[in-house]
């Protein structure tokens, strides 16, 4: 199997079953879907800024059901705020309710990609998490569940977007030169 080859090709865009193409002039945003954007999505949101801090996109997250804006779910930022990791003003937004022209679209698990695929209608700029990684991930439902429950969560999340760093920058997903040369690629 090639590198970024989806193992399900009906999952990920058609341009991830080619070899390497550059695509900066089509991706200014990457952005990460979640359920309601108030925990999961936001732990990767912010765990990605803290491991790419210097970039020439804006890294973002939405959530399918959003019907209003909600803060950050308490025990999930205090996770992160531990963690050095900071969203101040972070409120949920849906995704219908982005522009979602320019965006390298992020599903982090398999019900969010089907929701989001099925609702938006279009596979090209949606992928799931674990078919880029090539590897199978879940993510715990966190609600009612104990704050070390979240950590444990938040440190899944946060080793999956050192992979996804990586990802990037082998993939030439955004500009070469937006600062993600810093993470370390691995063969």
């Amino acid at each position: 199997m090639e590198i970024g080859q989806p193992r399900n090709p009906f999952r990920c865009s058609e341009w991830l079953l080619t070899k390497r193409v550059k695509y900066m002039a089509i991706f200014d945003r990457l952005i990460f879907v979640s359920h309601s954007d108030t925990c999961r999505g936001p732990m990767a949101k912010g765990a990605y800024m803290q491991i790419v801090p210097k970039r020439h996109y804006e890294v973002m997250s939405c959530g399918l059901v959003c019907l209003f804006p909600e803060p950050l779910n308490q025990k999930a930022e205090a996770v992160m705020i531990s963690n050095g990791v900071h969203l101040d003003g972070h409120t949920s937004t849906a995704m219908a309710d982005m522009n979602l022209e320019g965006a390298f679209i992020v599903a982090l698990t398999e019900e969010d990609f089907e929701d989001a695929s099925q609702r938006f209608g279009n596979l090209a700029r949606v992928h799931l998490l674990e078919d880029l990684l090539e590897e199978k991930i879940e993510y715990p439902e966190l609600y009612g569940k104990e704050l070390s429950e979240y950590g444990k969560c938040f440190e899944k999340i946060y080793e999956d977007m050192e992979k996804l760093a990586s990802y990037i920058v082998k993939h030439g997903i955004f500009d070469e030169e937006d600062g993600a040369d810093d993470v370390s690629e691995e063969e």
